[in-house]
């Protein structure tokens, strides 16, 4: 079966020709494909160099590399892989086991043990624990490395998903979507190493940590809709009963009710409460109703 690894890059000069030549090594049938988000280093030449495809992808953001390859390369297996040398090559035989094995449709390098110890800064220890707390509330799955940039898949998978995440956020949406759709993931714990010194992390720690958490949120919305409203609706409900409060107290004390506009806000604020309800009703019938038009096509696909 046809592999084909993928290695998004934006200025790894330090160590692209070692990851290309690690694959290399490691997958010497396998057809190694870097894809240059925009360098302005040597990263091109030197992959080139060290045996890589170089296909130049000039739309910024490792979620539009990654879904411009996945329309571009036609493969059996996808590994895709950062191109920092974070990720030890030799791992990829366990990750390839249980796929090629038809045991999952995608395997996800695991680093959470090693990955807790490289964080460096305060900052990015907060925002990493931050978003895998929100990742496990919102989808109590039992994976839990979704921001992992190490990952097997089959050609299934890969071209049946629909992804829309521009940036570092991809990791998450490939992960949700793909559980959603009742494909089948497997963790396989791996090693982590620091990046090299010299070699620098694209990753800003504020703005695409924000972006994460907003496509986390939007993702809940999408496949988890009665769960979203019924969480949004909570803020209407304690306004309500904290003017409805007031409201009976001052009945029970006077006999009637002097404050005409806290009675309007009680009353708005149920409303609101109600329809926020309704709508997360409404989103989660239309949400079941095209899971089982999905699972009937893939029903579909797999006896052709």
């Amino acid at each position: 079966m046809r592999i084909a690894v993928i290695i998004p890059a934006l200025n790894e000069e330090i160590t692209i020709a070692k990851v290309v030549a690690d694959f290399k090594r490691e997958l010497p049938e396998a057809e190694i494909i870097v894809f240059d988000n925009n360098s302005t280093d040597n990263t091109a030449k030197l992959a080139r160099k060290a045996g890589a495809r170089v296909i130049h992808y000039k739309k910024r953001g490792k979620g539009n590399v990654m879904q411009g390859a996945f329309e571009i390369i036609d493969s059996g297996i996808y590994v895709i892989v950062d191109g920092d040398d974070t990720y030890p090559a030799e791992a990829v035989h366990k990750l390839l086991k249980p796929v090629l094995e038809n045991k999952a449709d995608m395997a996800v390098g695991c680093r959470m043990g090693n990955f807790r110890k490289e964080e460096k800064t305060l900052l990015h220890n907060i925002g990493n624990h931050f978003i895998l707390a929100m990742l496990k509330f919102c989808f109590p799955t039992g994976i839990q490395d979704m921001l992992s940039g190490f990952r097997v898949m089959t050609r299934g998978l890969v071209k049946n998903l629909n992804l829309l995440s521009p940036g570092f956020s991809i990791e998450a949406e490939l992960t949700i979507k793909a559980l959603e759709e009742d494909y089948r993931i497997v963790e396989v714990p791996i090693d982590y190493r620091p990046r090299p010194k010299g070699s620098r992390s694209k990753l800003d720690s504020f703005s695409d940590g924000m972006y994460i958490l907003t496509t986390i949120m939007s993702l809940f919305r999408d496949y988890r809709p009665m769960q979203f409203f019924m969480l949004m609706s909570m803020v209407p409900f304690a306004l309500t009963v904290g003017f409805g409060v007031n409201i009976v107290v001052e009945l029970l004390r006077t006999g009637s009710i002097g404050r005409i506009a806290t009675f309007i806000m009680a009353l708005f604020s149920l409303i609101m409460t109600f329809m926020l309800l309704f709508i997360g009703f409404l989103a989660s019938s239309v949400h079941q109703s095209r899971r089982e038009l999905l699972h009937m096509l893939k029903k579909i696909r797999n006896s052709v």
